[in-house]
Formats: structure tokens, C-alpha cells, sequence
């Protein structure tokens, strides 16, 4: 009985709540046509969550281990005050791993129309350059709001 109740509620709050298409999580994603056999990559971007002041992804890449030291991974939206650490040492191999980005506490509120997610070679603590990067488009508000 409660089921045949909340049912139709649930039904109209989201006719009439307002609610949004669902956004394809998906930022970028090799193509058939860019996928080699070989090399150290980034193969996808997939956005985890958001919130006012973080933006969390997963990054997916293949690192083929001939690099001699190691590659890190970060990301980047190019906004003033921001927080965006590395991922050292990044396995040998497919894998996806999450990364974060933010704002310090003392930023001011801002706006970046896209991200940039990068794999690094660093050899002997010296950075050697990238190994691959890619910018994709991506809208965000950063502010504090929701703290």
C-alpha cells in the first residue's frame, strides 16, 4: 500500500521537480582510431563527483614501465589559489585511479571552462616533461559555498 502511495509522488516530483537529463560522466576516452599497441597513456577521464570547491576524477592509462624513474598523474582547471596534487608512481600497466583537485581556502569564487589531466615522467626528482595530456571542456563554479 505505502509502494502504490510514494509511487506516484516520486513520479511527480521528477515531472515536475525540475530535474536534469543525467550528464554523461565520460569527459574523454581514446578512440579506436588513437589506441596504439604500445606506450605509456591516458586512455580515459571519467568525472567522479563535484562539489563547489573539488572536482574528483578517475583517470584511466596504461604506463608500459620503459621509462626510467617513475610517471605521476594529476589534473589541473587553471584557476587562481587551486590545490591540485600529483599521483607518484603510477603501476605498470591498465589502470584507473582517482584524483582530486580543489581550491584553497583563501580563493576567491571563480570560474574554469575546462580541465587539463596530465601523466609526467620524473627521472633522478627531476621533471622530464609530459608523457601525455589531455584538455577536454568542462564548466565549473569554484567557490565555498557548501562547507
Amino acid at each position: 500500500m505505502r509502494g502504490l502511495f510514494l509511487g506516484p509522488l516520486i513520479a511527480s516530483g521528477l515531472l515536475f521537480g525540475g530535474c536534469s537529463e543525467p550528464v554523461d560522466p565520460v569527459l574523454w576516452q581514446e578512440t579506436a582510431g588513437e589506441k596504439s599497441p604500445s606506450g605509456t597513456r591516458i586512455t580515459k577521464i571519467e568525472l567522479v563527483r563535484e562539489t563547489c570547491d573539488m572536482l574528483t576524477v578517475d583517470i584511466g592509462y596504461i604506463n608500459d614501465g620503459s621509462l626510467p624513474g617513475y610517471v605521476q598523474a594529476g589534473i589541473n582547471a587553471r584557476v587562481d589559489d587551486a590545490h591540485w596534487p600529483m599521483i607518484p608512481n603510477t603501476k605498470e600497466g591498465t589502470h584507473t585511479i582517482e584524483a582530486q583537485a580543489g581550491i584553497q581556502d583563501k580563493a576567491k569564487p571563480q570560474k574554469s571552462h575546462e580541465i587539463m589531466v596530465a601523466l609526467e615522467h620524473i627521472h633522478e626528482n627531476t621533471w622530464q616533461g609530459y608523457v601525455d595530456k589531455r584538455t577536454v571542456a568542462y564548466e565549473k563554479e569554484w567557490d565555498h559555498s557548501c562547507r
